[in-house]
């Protein structure tokens, strides 16, 4: 490897909460602009996630344009930039600044700021032929549907492959020994999941190369014994139930444990102990029977004592070992699957490319696939980077840094909350370790943000005390002393200012505590109101989605409630998902209706909670030749749903993408929506006066000035979560298993170590989500959580905030305990929360959106020297399809407007329904479309059309399911039925009213299809009314109606009604 040079260090900032880490990165990035123009071509900024690369870009092209246009604004960034006070910039870096700024808007696809996925995205695709794909492929992020028909595929692959059949068959027996279904598909399903694993997944490619049969007679052997033991256990407890029935003695089960009370098997979550001594009372009525119990237990404890920890081994190990197994082909298939529709999972994008770059000889290769030179590279967010992805951009790193450019990361041990997603904090330890790392070469040097620009100084010193406290008693020298140091924060704000309030509340006997937490929330929030807070202030915090959902139910109760003091108008993304619509609902309990004659629970809430009246008209669909999305068309139509509405557009988008690649199999399509489309949310802009409501991981590198957090009591550790551990005998084909930490914790103390450490990580994991969240606020902070009933004791987060308040309880920090609430700090006055932040804080004053600038007012833009008179400009197909369609609606506006009428008019029954059909048409065109709908209804008054003289049926689907035609429905736009007669009408908006007879055939149709049904005394009749546009050249944001001069009342709008014979 190379020496480095002394400036050819990787610069690690390590960045705590609100220290000012973008204002940091900003600076490290402008550095490279102003001293080169064209420098963003060649610098890599990446970080997490879509939202802060966003952010990120925004943030810098900000500060270019304050450097251009309002230098006073960017003075903290120049300051800091030329490291002294009151700096300014040269000549040839504002020139810079403004050639820079110039260029990235007018090359904005080199601007080379992306999620970390994107990028290696980008890679790949250059690398598409040598990966076996073609460049165009689909990227995929969610696998679950190639899952799906992985699975149900294997069983076509049952009678050819022999390794799956024998793996199957091994397996479904297994299955049939421990009293379980041998239909194993759900099963395996969900265990499919766990290839998202990076450990599973090394271990699953491992296979290729273990002989099956070895691996096959191996859990064979491992399994055997287990069921062998249990076998002999049994029997044991037979032949003491047998001695006892002989005795007349029913009292069994009083020589063993419940554990042997049904069919004995290991279970690894109790401690399996079998026999027990019989009491004195029964030793004394059957003293001969106990004698020779007695016996036979010593007997079989023997047995016992001497295979018990074999069999609990292999029971742990090897319980799974034939799903294991079977992963491998679950695996291959959808690979295949992926590959034959030239698709590509995102989660495969880094794992490929590390394989390409740990063979050495391709660096070079992917460097000229890049097609621009990487000569600086930032990472954001780097306490989240996986094994996987730092071994990716170790090479780029090193190159770079090899040539003398400057790389930066940013981080922050404490915020480390995605090891689930194989994020490893430690890469950032051992970086800012400040040593030579042996496992990349890469020198560093370190920096700490020590300011918090975002916090009250109250809540600030309250987080240094708490965490160092806790980082000291609970990991001491494991994690270093470095991060007690980087714990504590300089207070930049507000120092006098901030209030915390923790609540332990201790619940009822007969309640979980979710009540008591509910109604807890409910008094924080009104708390913060009462104190002059709004409610856009204040955010509530979360460690799971399920708690988020429940306080969302339980504060949109209240908003109906009488007795509430506030409204909350709760928002949060599970408020967004498609199954919280009442009308998305309502389109799926039609389907399952459909698809299920006997569904009764779907049926009942169509009927009860969302009044359909007919219910039985859905049976015409049953057997009906039509596809999915023409059928949810019609039901859109039959229910009179708005198609506009957010949920259902984005419920038709999901489900045109759905058939699109699965088809039109209306119980597939349910099946999908059970699993997960139900739970997908609508992308909709937060209302003004709503109460935000996230999850703890959503709200990382958020703030908000007020945050409270209820359920504050999440486990330390949890014993009970399945975990991948790597098996320790080397001999063994199965490399890893799933199982829990009290399980693992109980078999050979080989694994005592990876016990430990699992539990350390869990650890840092629950410590690091509470850091988070305490750290979000940056006025106001409030917890909610059950106190344990065992003092002292630390097993969640509440236990370690309450131990710590109790112990400081009076002391100079200001603590004051009120009943069941913890006082810290003065509440901030809501006037210094709109005080204009300093520093280096991100003020919305300060921050400027060039985008949002026209022309006229960037005329310095201009004077790059660029000749703007010069340039070509062409269209693109999807541009001049955009102006095509501008001009279609110049030309099309009566068809609008007679949209409009024809909309409204499919609202109305009777008269009295007129103002609620037209209450969704816009204000600047409600009057006229008005105006129009009562001279329609005047003028049919005569005919009683509108008055309730018959019952009504508004765009009603018929179905003639052996039309030879392509369209099998046929839907009229008005249906009125009486005793004596059926009319069916149909709206008519023309240019010309003598034209109205062309539409007679269409009519007849309607009325061939229903006479077909058994309907007598069909009368059609057509209604025409003349429409004119005033202008033709008017967009559709500008139309005005001409209904033959409406607005003049002397002069009536032109209709005609015209009767058609059947």
């Amino acid at each position: 490897m190379e020496s480095f040079s002394s400036e050819a260090k990787l610069k690690v900032y390590s960045a705590s909460a609100g220290s000012g880490k973008t204002f940091s990165l900003t600076v490290e990035y402008l550095k490279h602009i102003l001293k080169n123009p064209y420098a963003f071509k060649n610098v890599l900024a990446v970080t997490f996630t879509n939202k802060a690369t966003n952010e990120m870009k925004n943030r810098i092209l900000s500060v270019l344009w304050n450097m251009v246009y309002d230098r006073e604004k960017a003075k903290d960034e120049i300051e800091k930039i030329n490291g002294s006070k009151d700096a300014t910039l040269s000549k040839e870096e504002e020139a810079n600044a403004r050639k820079a700024l110039f260029e990235i808007l007018h090359s904005y696809n080199n601007f080379w700021i992306e999620t970390i996925d994107s990028f290696f995205q980008r890679v790949l695709r250059n690398l598409a032929r040598e990966i076996g794909v073609s460049s165009g492929f689909e990227l995929l992020i969610n696998n679950k549907d190639y899952l799906v028909r992985a699975v149900e595929e294997l069983k076509e692959d049952f009678e050819t492959n022999t390794d799956l059949n024998s793996a199957l068959k091994e397996f479904i027996n297994d299955r049939i020994k421990q009293g379980k279904k041998w239909n194993y598909e759900k099963d395996m399903l969900k265990f499919a999941k766990e290839l998202d694993k990076s450990i599973v997944l090394s271990a699953i490619k491992s296979l290729e190369y273990t002989d099956p049969k070895v691996i096959f007679q191996e859990i064979k052997d491992k399994l055997g014994f287990v069921r062998n033991f249990e076998d002999e256990t049994n029997k044991h407890i037979a032949k003491v139930k047998q001695l006892c029935k002989e005795y007349g003695c029913e009292d069994w089960k009083k020589f063993f444990y419940k554990v042997a009370y049904k069919r004995y098997s290991i279970n690894a979550d109790n401690d399996n102990r079998v026999s027990k001594e019989p009491t004195k009372k029964l030793q004394k009525e059957y003293p001969e029977l106990c004698e020779k119990v007695k016996v036979l237990q010593e007997r079989f404890y023997v047995f016992y004592t001497k295979n018990f920890a074999e069999a609990y081994d292999n029971c742990v190990i090897y319980s799974s070992a034939y799903k294991f197994y079977l992963l491998k082909f679950i695996y291959q298939k959808r690979q295949s699957l992926l590959k034959e529709d030239n698709r590509f999972l995102l989660r495969d994008t880094q794992p490929l490319l590390n394989s390409m770059i740990q063979s050495g000889d391709v660096i070079p290769f992917i460097y000229e696939k890049l097609g621009s030179k990487i000569n600086n590279i930032m990472i954001d967010e780097f306490q989240d980077t996986s094994t996987t992805a730092w071994e990716n951009f170790k090479f780029l790193l090193e190159e770079s840094l090899a040539n003398g450019k400057s790389c930066a990361v940013f981080g922050d041990i404490k915020q480390s909350i995605y090891r689930w997603n194989d994020g490893d904090w430690q890469i950032l330890k051992n970086l800012y370790d400040n040593s030579i790392n042996d496992r990349c070469n890469i020198r560093t040097e370190a920096e700490t943000l020590k300011g918090n620009y975002r916090t009250d100084g109250k809540i600030v010193d309250f987080n240094n005390e708490f965490f160092q406290n806790i980082f000291k008693d609970k990991f001491g020298e494991k994690i270093g002393e470095e991060i007690k140091q980087i714990v504590c924060q300089e207070v930049k704000k507000n120092p006098e200012n901030g209030e915390l309030r923790f609540s332990f509340l201790e619940k009822e006997k007969e309640d979980n505590g979710t009540k008591i937490i509910l109604e807890a929330t409910k008094r924080e929030i009104d708390y913060y109101i009462s104190q002059g807070y709004e409610l856009d202030d204040i955010v509530l915090l979360f460690r799971t989605k399920k708690q988020a959902k429940q306080v969302a139910d339980f504060l949109k109760e209240c908003d109906f409630s009488k007795d509430s003091t506030f409204k909350y108008n709760p928002c949060s993304s599970e408020a967004f998902a498609l199954s919280a619509n009442d009308e998305v609902r309502k389109i799926i309990s039609a389907l399952k209706v459909i698809a299920n004659k006997k569904e009764q629970i779907a049926k009942y809430a169509l009927e009860n909670i969302y009044k359909i009246e007919n219910t039985e008209s859905l049976n015409q669909y049953r057997d009906v030749s039509i596809s999915l999305i023409d059928l949810v068309m019609n039901l859109i139509s039959d229910f009179d749903i708005n198609v506009q509405n957010a949920f259902v557009a984005a419920f038709c988008d999901e489900l045109t993408s759905y058939c699109s690649h699965h088809g039109n199999d209306i119980h597939k399509f349910l099946t999908y929506w059970e699993d997960s489309l139900n739970e997908k949310s609508v992308a909709i802009k937060k209302e003004k006066s709503s109460l935000e409501l996230q999850t703890i991981h959503k709200s990382k590198g958020l703030e908000y000035n007020v945050v409270i957090i209820p359920f504050c009591d999440w486990d330390l550790v949890a014993d009970g979560r399945s975990v991948w551990f790597d098996n320790f005998d080397c001999d063994s084909a199965v490399r890893v298993f799933p199982s829990t930490l009290s399980k693992v914790a109980k078999i050979n103390s080989i694994y005592s170590h990876a016990v430990l450490n699992e539990s350390f990580l869990q650890k840092v994991d629950n410590i690091n989500l509470l850091y988070v969240a305490l750290t979000r606020a940056k006025h106001c902070l409030s917890t909610i959580s059950i106190k344990s009933k065992v003092s002292g004791f630390e097993k969640n987060v509440c236990d370690l905030l309450y131990n710590f308040l109790e112990n400081n309880k009076g002391s100079s920090k200001t603590l004051l305990y009120n009943g069941e609430i913890f006082e810290v700090g003065n509440i901030t006055p809501k006037s210094v929360t709109l005080k204009p932040k300093s520093d280096f804080s991100e003020s919305e004053s300060t921050l400027v959106n060039p985008f949002t600038y026209t022309p006229e007012s960037i005329d310095g833009l201009t004077d790059c020297g660029f000749d703007f008179r010069s340039v070509n400009y062409a269209l693109s197909k999807s541009a001049t399809e955009y102006f095509e369609a501008k001009e279609e609606n110049k030309i099309n506006t009566k068809a609008v407007w007679g949209s409009l009428v024809h909309s409204a008019l499919s609202k109305i029954r009777t008269e009295q329904d007129l103002e609620k059909a037209i209450s969704n048409i816009e204000a600047e065109n409600r009057e006229q479309v008005k105006d129009v709908l009562n001279q329609m209804l005047e003028f049919i008054e005569a005919k009683h059309w509108f008055d309730g003289s018959y019952k009504v049926f508004n765009e009603k689907s018929i179905v003639d399911m052996y039309s030879e035609e392509n369209e099998s429905i046929k839907r009229p736009d008005r249906i009125m039925l009486n005793e004596n007669e059926l009319l069916i009408v149909d709206y008519k908006f023309l240019e010309d009213l003598d034209d109205l007879s062309k539409y007679a055939l269409q009519i007849q149709e309607y009325g061939k299809r229903l006479s077909k049904m058994g309907f007598e005394n069909i009368k059609l009749y057509l209604w025409g009314v003349e429409t004119k546009a005033e202008k033709t050249n008017l967009d559709s944001s500008q139309m005005v109606l001409d209904f033959s001069q409406t607005k003049q009342r002397n002069n009536l709008l032109k209709q005609r009604v015209i009767e058609i014979e059947l």
